[in-house]
């Protein structure tokens, strides 16, 4: 597990322990083969789930755990973060990764509400 999604992913992680909310993490490295059986069961096992995507979230990771999730059935939520169909701009890593909605404060916002 490499990179700042998965760094985002911890920190969130802890400020959600400290509010009751529990976070699982999975890295999934590429789209096709989307994911193992292993990563299908553990979404199978939860209320909702949260993507994080270093680019656009259409037709990407995103939509393609949005076809796996809708095909387990159980009504499970998705929040997609990534960047929302816009052009890029420049910065650094953490400026941009704030800017479009990928750090973690984006992902305990994302969490919270899927907990309510």
């Amino acid at each position: 597990y490499t990179g700042p999604f998965y760094e985002a992913a911890l920190q969130a992680r802890e400020i959600l322990a400290a509010k009751g909310i529990s976070l699982k993490i999975l890295d999934i490295p590429s789209i096709k083969p989307f994911a193992d059986e292993a990563a299908v069961e553990a979404v199978r096992d939860t209320k909702a789930v949260i993507t994080i995507e270093d680019h656009n979230v259409v037709g990407g990771f995103g939509s393609a755990a949005c076809e796996s999730i809708c095909n387990i059935g159980g009504g499970v939520k998705v929040i997609r973060l990534g960047a929302q169909d816009n052009f890029g701009k420049s910065g650094t890593p953490a400026e941009l990764l704030a800017k479009y909605g990928m750090d973690a404060a984006a992902i305990v916002a994302a969490a919270e509400k899927l907990s309510k």
